[in-house]
C-alpha cells in the first residue's frame, strides 16, 4: 500500500444529529494521505459539521471516525487537534491584538511563539507585519480570516482542515493564500 492508498480520515457509517433533526446520515469514504481533497455541496448540507466532526469540535451521534487508522476517540483531545488543525470560514478571535490570537496555541502547549515566527507567517498569509500587535477586532473580517489561517498554519499539523476560509477574502487575497 502506498501513501497516497492509506486514508488520512476515514468515515464508517457516521451520522449527526441535533435536536432529532439528521445532519449528516450514513457517511463512509475516506480522504486519502498526501493529497489536497475538496468537499463541494450545497450550503447546509453538512460539509463544516463534517469538518468538526474530525477534530472532536463535535461528536458524531453514531458510527467511527479513523485519524491515521486510530479510532477518533483514542486521542487525547489536545493530541488530536494538533494533530488535525482546522480553519473556521467564522475566523474566531480571542480579544488582544494579532500576537496574542497567533501565540494562544503556543501557550496551550507551554511554549513560546517568536516574533519574528509569527512576522513570517502573517507575511505567508498577505498581511504586513505592522498588523502584529494591533488589536483584532481593529481588523476586516478578511484580516483576521487571515489571521486565523496564519494561527491554523503555525500548529503545523498533519491534517489540515479548512472549511470556506477564502470566503471573506478579496481576489488578491484569494489567489495569495492559493499560492
Amino acid at each position: 500500500m502506498t501513501n497516497l492508498d492509506e486514508p488520512a480520515l476515514q468515515f464508517r457509517n457516521v451520522d449527526y444529529s441535533v435536536n432529532g433533526v439528521s445532519i449528516l446520515h450514513d457517511i463512509t469514504g475516506s480522504f486519502p494521505k498526501g493529497t489536497i481533497t475538496t468537499l463541494v455541496g450545497p450550503s447546509g448540507s453538512g460539509k463544516s459539521t463534517l469538518l468538526k466532526l474530525c477534530n472532536s469540535l463535535l461528536t458524531p451521534t453514531s458510527g467511527d471516525i479513523y485519524i491515521d487508522a486510530k479510532h477518533i476517540s483514542t486521542y487525547d483531545p489536545i493530541a488530536l487537534r494538533r494533530h488535525v488543525g482546522i480553519a473556521l470560514q467564522s475566523a474566531p478571535m480571542v480579544k488582544g491584538t494579532v500576537f496574542q490570537n497567533l501565540a494562544l496555541p503556543f501557550e496551550l502547549q507551554g511554549k513560546e511563539l517568536a516574533e519574528q515566527d509569527a512576522f513570517e507567517i502573517l507575511e505567508d498569509v498577505g498581511l504586513k507585519s505592522d498588523v502584529l500587535h494591533r488589536k483584532t477586532s481593529d481588523l476586516s473580517g478578511g484580516q483576521q480570516q487571515k489571521v486565523s489561517i496564519a494561527r491554523t498554519l503555525l500548529n503545523r499539523s498533519e491534517i489540515l482542515l479548512l472549511d470556506e476560509i477564502t470566503s471573506a477574502l478579496d481576489r488578491n487575497s484569494l489567489h495569495e493564500i492559493e499560492q
